[in-house]
């Protein structure tokens, strides 16, 4: 990704992100949810993000990839408003020092 990270992801996610430019590995769910929460639990996955279709579920692979991300501490995403904001974040970083200011002066009210 343009943030510098490696990039996996599943069905209509990957196709979309690689139709924007991104090198993804794109993987089943059906046929990798157990490696995947592994790799989350050896820290191989430092972020997730997984936005929720059916709720609170517990059998659903989603859940199941947020419950594991949780039990791990790793960072996971839920909206992509807030992963948009995050590599916005993440570029500006790598810019160098952003520059702060009150969140007043980001929204207009």
């Amino acid at each position: 990704s343009r943030a510098g990270y490696e990039i996996i992801a599943t069905g209509e996610t990957a196709r979309v992100l690689v139709e924007n430019g991104l090198k993804v590995e794109q993987v089943s769910l059906k046929d990798n949810l157990e490696e995947l929460m592994k790799q989350i639990a050896r820290g191989e996955i430092a972020l997730v993000i997984n936005t929720p279709t059916k709720g609170k579920m517990q059998e659903r692979a989603g859940f199941k990839i947020r419950r594991t991300a949780a039990d791990y501490r790793v960072p996971c995403l839920t909206s992509l408003d807030t992963a948009r904001a995050y590599l916005v974040a993440v570029e500006a970083v790598k810019e160098g020092v952003p520059e702060c200011r009150p969140v007043q002066e980001y929204i207009s009210i």
